[in-house]
C-alpha cells in the first residue's frame, strides 16, 4: 500500500466560514470577521487498484464576542459541517474520474 499526505491552510472570509461550519457557529454570539481552515488530505493506494482518500478540515473563526463580559479570545475552534470536505471530494472525482471503458466512445 502506498500512502501520501498533504496538509495546508486557507484563509476564509466571514461568509465562507459560516457556510462551511455547523449552525452552532452562528449561535455563539460572536461577530465573525474571518477564519482559517486547516486541511489534511490522506490518500492511500489499495491493493485492488482503488485509492482511498480521507479529507479532514478544522476551522478557526476570528471575531469579537457580543457579550461584553465574556473572556476575550483570539479565536474559536469551529466544527465542520462537511461542505468544504465534500467540495474537495467532488473536485477530485471530477479531475480523476474513472477512465471510459473499452466500449465507450470518446467525445
Amino acid at each position: 500500500m502506498t500512502e501520501d499526505s498533504w496538509t495546508f491552510s486557507l484563509e476564509l472570509g466571514r461568509e465562507e466560514l459560516l457556510r462551511n461550519t455547523t449552525e452552532d457557529s452562528k449561535k455563539k454570539r460572536v461577530e465573525w470577521d474571518a477564519g482559517t481552515v486547516r486541511v489534511h488530505v490522506n490518500s492511500a493506494r489499495l491493493p485492488d487498484g482503488y485509492t482511498r482518500t480521507i479529507i479532514r478540515a478544522s476551522f478557526r473563526g476570528y471575531g469579537r464576542s457580543e457579550d461584553q463580559f465574556a473572556m476575550k479570545q483570539e479565536y474559536w475552534e469551529l466544527e465542520s459541517n462537511n461542505n468544504f470536505e465534500n467540495s474537495l471530494v467532488s473536485a477530485l472525482q471530477t479531475h480523476f474520474g474513472a477512465a471510459p471503458s473499452e466500449g465507450t466512445p470518446h467525445t
